[in-house]
């Protein structure tokens, strides 16, 4: 008889901790959702002014952000010579000053913009000389 009763114990604790481990793992999940929303709201680029010179530079550069991240996705997926990996990472470090100059809304913002303008070429002969399908290009 005394050797059922660990056993009654331990197929009783071991469901109760399942379940208690799940209830707060579902809890922590709602709570970060609900903190993701704020953090999303709050976000520093959601912050800038909406009007004026640099919330448009900003608007650009977030874009490009996107672009670069989209490309370098695809590159992944279509497979890349180290030609074309080098190619990104030279273009990345284009895009880190760039953002980094409008982040400080620091210099001349008709440079910063053909900068922008230069990276998203930059980005977009990637895609062409990585023969993605049109429908994988990056749409503006």
């Amino acid at each position: 008889m005394s050797r059922r009763d660990p056993m009654k114990r331990l197929l009783f604790i071991f469901p109760a901790l399942f379940l208690l481990r799940t209830v707060a793992g579902q809890v922590s999940l709602a709570l970060d959702r609900a903190d993701q929303g704020r953090q999303f709201a709050t976000a520093p680029a959601q912050n800038w002014d909406q009007r004026g010179p640099w919330s448009q530079l900003r608007r650009e550069a977030d874009r490009l952000n996107d672009m670069a991240a989209h490309t370098r996705s695809l590159m992944r997926r279509y497979g890349a010579t180290p030609y074309h990996r080098d190619e990104l990472s030279r273009v990345r470090g284009d895009i880190s000053r760039i953002n980094n100059k409008v982040s400080a809304k620091v210099g001349d913002r008709d440079q910063i913009y053909r900068s922008i303008q230069n990276a998203r070429a930059a980005l977009h002969r990637l895609e062409i000389q990585l023969n993605f399908r049109s429908r994988d290009y990056y749409r503006w």
